[in-house]
């Protein structure tokens, strides 16, 4: 199959949260270190700028805590973004026909652990993928970076005397790279 007649996916750029998301932290964490747990629930649009149909498709989420002022401004890397492979989802996925756009609901649950320092989490990242086949049954991703677009006029929420975090209005997106 030629690239120019196979599915490409990505995002409308479109997020829609279904409330707002939340940062608390852990009742236990190890010594010396402060845990943390994200909830973010919403859909993302999923179109397909290709000529065929995308068969198969399935978005995967992963959180992404900016602890730095450099993590903060700079996406993680792609590497950071894990893309599944074909066996091991867990459902088989929706066909995305040629000019279709449909939403692809998560729901990001994480858990993170920090070294007991001082710092403000100002931005949180939703790093993902879209995995899918073509035709010919093919495997093509496209990994994607939403940035926290922080509430505007609220200043910082303090969860400890040493961490606080910008609390979430939505998420823009900031980048696509497609296989």
């Amino acid at each position: 199959m030629q690239s120019v007649q196979r599915p490409w996916l990505g995002t409308t750029g479109e997020i829609t949260l279904a409330g707002v998301p939340t940062l608390s932290l852990q009742p236990i964490s190890p010594t010396n270190k402060t845990g943390f747990a994200l909830s973010i629930k919403g859909s993302v649009g999923v179109h397909n700028f290709g000529t065929s149909p995308a068969f198969a498709e399935y978005t995967s989420f992963f959180p992404y805590l900016a602890t730095t002022e450099e993590e903060a401004i700079f996406r993680p890397s792609a590497n950071a973004i894990n893309c599944l492979p074909v066996d091991t989802r867990v459902s088989s996925g929706e066909v995305v026909f040629p000019g279709v756009t449909v939403n692809s609901g998560f729901d990001v649950q994480g858990s993170f652990y920090v070294l007991g320092k001082s710092f403000g989490i100002k931005t949180v990242w939703a790093i993902g993928c879209f995995s899918y086949e073509d035709a010919d049954r093919r495997t093509h991703h496209t990994k994607f970076w939403l940035r926290s677009i922080p509430t505007e006029g609220v200043g910082w929420i303090q969860l400890t005397p040493n961490i606080r975090y910008k609390p979430i209005a939505g998420f823009q997106l900031w980048g696509e790279e497609a296989d």
